[in-house]
């Protein structure tokens, strides 16, 4: 058995053997992309305190989550977020060309 749980996402139950598995499409990442270089552009104009940093998508938090063991959602792996966003891999989830 096969579902569609959302966007990029479907359920697949194997009745046989009792297992299930939830399978990620990766999603077209590059207007998010062109839309973070833009706004890096413009970034060195502005002089607020509060900003939006990054977009990190969740294809990208889930990487990071296997790759590395950073989990987005706790306080505690700040430190590792921002040295992943600052790093030239994962650069293009800035939205500001400062280090973060």
């Amino acid at each position: 058995m096969k579902r569609r749980l959302g966007d990029g996402e479907t359920f697949h139950f194997s009745e046989h053997s009792g297992e299930f598995a939830i399978q990620y499409k990766s999603p077209d990442l590059s207007k998010l992309i062109q839309n973070n270089k833009r706004l890096q552009e413009e970034d060195h104009h502005m002089r607020d305190d509060f900003r939006l940093c990054a977009r990190i998508p969740v294809m990208v938090a889930q990487e990071w989550k296997i790759k590395f063991g950073i989990d987005i959602n706790k306080k505690q792996d700040m430190k590792a977020i921002k040295k992943l966003l600052n790093s030239p891999d994962y650069k293009y989830l800035k939205t500001t060309s400062r280090v973060i």
